[in-house]
């Protein structure tokens, strides 16, 4: 994971990957942000599993 942080932080500040709502909270995001402003959570690395489980079998 720590080979691909870089590119995770790209892709999860990529206008079109944003999070509407924060998926630990529900806070109302509406802007890409590598944390939430709410409960500081880490939205990069939610990014990643959201984004892995497309990939992997059985998640």
């Amino acid at each position: 994971m720590a080979q691909h942080w870089g590119h995770l932080r790209r892709d999860t500040l990529e206008p079109k990957n944003k999070f509407d709502k924060c998926p630990n909270c529900g806070a109302t995001l509406g802007k890409p942000l590598v944390k939430c402003p709410n409960c500081g959570a880490d939205l990069i690395a939610l990014f990643a599993r959201k984004v892995t489980k497309g990939y992997v079998k059985g998640s």
